[in-house]
């Protein structure tokens, strides 16, 4: 499935609102756009989409990135390598962390 140049900067100016509000990242907002563009749907979206940065993950729990190493280290939070260098978490297992659970 292929996205035209439009759809995709139309997608992008939804996604500004939350952007700007700093309810997604511009990480996040990102890799929405290209799990559309690359067609997934169900279930891969969803797990695509719980994913986040280490950065997010800090802003969100108000701890330095160190702290979050160390706990990705010690097995307290569960860390998803992506590639070479980049490492993603699951927002569930971060909100069990800040004790927001669903």
């Amino acid at each position: 499935m292929s996205l035209s140049i439009r759809t995709l900067e139309t997608l992008k100016d939804c996604l500004a609102p939350w952007v700007k509000a700093g309810q997604i990242s511009p990480e996040d907002s990102k890799e929405i756009m290209n799990c559309i563009a690359r067609g997934q749907k169900g279930k891969e979206a969803k797990a695509a989409l719980d994913m986040i940065t280490r950065k997010r993950v800090a802003e969100i729990t108000k701890l330095s990135i160190r702290t979050i190493d160390r706990l990705s280290e010690d097995g307290t939070l569960p860390k998803f390598k992506i590639g070479k260098r980049s490492v993603r978490y699951r927002l569930p297992d971060v909100m069990r962390l800040t004790g927001f659970e669903n």
